[in-house]
């Protein structure tokens, strides 16, 4: 069996401040549909049917990176669909899960740490007009950080049951529990691949990167 290691969130804060500012404009992620207005400046000027036209290279090294993201998102969904429809049992998912979690949980982990570190702040310089969006984005990445680690405990959970038990049920029981934080982290994660899309590519088009 493989075991799953939660990544390390001590490099990870919340911004209070920022907070504040998302609790007033209904920007967590659960509860937002897009950016408001002011945060959509450039995407207006950049929509999305005209990114396959007007991409760089590093824009396009974003999204090759994120459309890999979902590339193993819907394989690790559709382990758990096969799991639902009766058409695997709980060794098998485990099985096939497995490695491809921690490879997928170890790249977006550290795919996080560059844009937090690294491509945020110079965003945040470059266009001052965006900067509470990239403080939305950063504590999006505190909350995926925790979910990470809540499946990451949840799958090593279901693998102990099927070396400690025979019973199918049991083995049921601690799946759903590995389901529910996955169906919920990867609804977040896909919708923070959106939203920071139409933030970021816009202004690297804008910079001509």
């Amino acid at each position: 069996m493989v075991e799953l290691f939660a990544p390390d969130l001590n490099t990870l804060s919340l911004d209070a401040s920022s907070g504040i500012w998302i609790r007033h404009l209904n920007l967590d992620i659960d509860h937002r549909k897009q950016w408001p207005d002011e945060l959509l400046v450039l995407l207006k000027k950049f929509p999305r049917d005209s990114w396959k036209n007007q991409t760089a290279s590093l824009s396009q090294f974003w999204l090759d990176k994120h459309n890999d993201f979902r590339h193993q998102s819907r394989q690790l969904i559709g382990f758990t669909q096969n799991y639902r429809e009766e058409k695997i049992q709980g060794q098998e998912l485990v099985k096939r899960l497995g490695r491809s979690l921690q490879r997928f949980l170890s790249h977006l982990n550290g795919h996080h740490s560059i844009e937090d570190d690294h491509y945020f702040p110079r965003f945040r310089a470059a266009d001052k007009r965006l900067a509470p969006g990239f403080d939305v984005l950063e504590d999006d990445h505190y909350l995926l950080h925790e979910g990470m680690d809540e499946i990451a405990e949840k799958f090593n959970a279901m693998a102990g049951s099927i070396r400690s038990s025979k019973k199918e049920s049991v083995h049921k029981r601690a799946a759903d529990a590995y389901m529910t934080s996955a169906d919920l982290f990867f609804k977040r994660m896909l919708q923070h691949l959106a939203d920071e899309e139409d933030l970021i590519i816009p202004l690297m088009l804008e910079q001509g990167q």
